[in-house]
């Protein structure tokens, strides 16, 4: 006999039973059976997603931490940005660019517009833009 995690249409673990696998289970409507081959990490309340079991009390919490990173990760992308777009800008201004200033400039510009559209609630499953050449 095995250890499974009931899990609801949620990946939500609502009970644990003990079962030998091979042997017909009719458990509630929309319910399964998913082997859990370490007991303390089939706990009721826990998540079970892509695989793994969460255990309650972290699964939100893992959820703010992945949009708190990916908050932090999009403005330090945006700060290196306009650090790269300021001095291009300037010279553009001031009528002193080279050509490859003038053609990173846009490039730069184009990179944080899109960071600035990333919506980081979508973490930790984010694409996120490509850097341009530096």
């Amino acid at each position: 006999m095995s250890i499974y995690a009931v899990v609801d249409g949620t990946g939500t673990i609502i009970n644990t039973v003990l079962w030998d696998g091979v042997s017909r289970w009719e458990g509630p409507k929309g319910m399964e059976l998913i082997y859990c081959d370490n007991s303390s990490d089939c706990v009721i309340g826990g998540m079970y997603q892509n695989g793994v079991f969460l255990p309650p009390d972290t699964q939100e919490q893992t959820r703010e931490d992945s949009i708190a990173e990916a908050e932090q990760t999009k403005n330090g992308l945006l700060a290196e940005a306009t650090l790269a777009i300021d001095p291009l800008q300037d010279a553009v201004d001031m009528g002193i660019a080279t050509d490859d200033e003038q053609k990173r400039l846009p490039e730069w510009k184009k990179y944080r517009v899109m960071l600035s559209r990333v919506d980081v609630s979508l973490a930790p499953g984010i694409a996120w833009p490509e850097k341009p050449q530096a």
